[in-house]
């Protein structure tokens, strides 16, 4: 009996170790930005007071929209001329792709909603973007809406950049090649040792576990 329960209580306990570890492995991010001069960065998990206040907009509106549009992070310049957001989703292709490389011309096209001659296709650190153009005009005046498409993850990557006519495009380009989707989680130094140290308690538990089972049987 006392074997038994010797086990369950090393079982419960190595469960608490390796729990925390796969949570911070779980929620890591698969994509990374540089910060940028000039532009406010923002998550929807954290503050987004600053950004909604140089978009002139509600920060509890302006979550809502992230939340909408699954929206990963927002930036905006300080004078609100150019916006950009990554947000990523799946639909039925990009689970059955996987990558965008898997997709033939015609699939390509139709993935974009627009013929081959329509998209350009551009690399943004090494992964390939389907880029669609187009001028737009709203009650702020006239503006250019680009947006860039891939899959990758079976999931699509959606970056959407919004230029005022009175922008200049560069300051959108430049904030966009600091843009990265990571094909493998990325740890950093803090969480491998976090993993480490949980990895290594699950292992003496279980020398524990063994050295007593062990001290048990002989006694018995």
């Amino acid at each position: 009996m006392k074997i038994k329960i010797k086990i369950i209580v090393t079982f419960i306990l190595a469960v608490l170790c390796i729990v925390p570890a796969i949570a911070v492995f779980a929620s890591e991010n698969d994509f990374s930005v540089k910060e940028s001069d000039g532009f406010v960065i923002a998550y929807p998990s954290s503050d987004l007071s600053e950004a909604a206040s140089i978009m002139g907009i509600k920060e509890k509106e302006l979550k809502t929209l992230c939340r909408d549009n699954d929206v990963l992070f927002l930036a905006v310049n300080e004078d609100n001329s150019v916006q950009v957001r990554l947000s990523r989703y799946q639909t039925a292709v990009s689970k059955k792709a996987e990558d965008i490389r898997a997709l033939s011309d015609t699939l390509l096209g139709d993935f974009v909603g627009a013929e081959d001659g329509e998209y350009i296709k551009e690399k943004i650190n090494s992964t390939t973007f389907l880029r669609v153009d187009e001028t737009l005009v709203d009650d702020g005046g006239k503006y250019t809406s680009r947006q860039y498409l891939t899959i990758k993850n079976g999931y699509v990557y959606q970056i959407s950049v919004y230029i005022g006519d009175k922008a200049d495009p560069k300051t959108a380009d430049d904030f966009i090649d600091g843009i990265r989707i990571i094909g493998a989680t990325i740890y950093s130094p803090k969480q491998k040792i976090l993993v480490g140290l949980a990895i290594s308690a699950f292992f003496i538990l279980i020398i524990i576990m063994i050295r007593g089972i062990i001290k048990d049987i002989k006694e018995k």
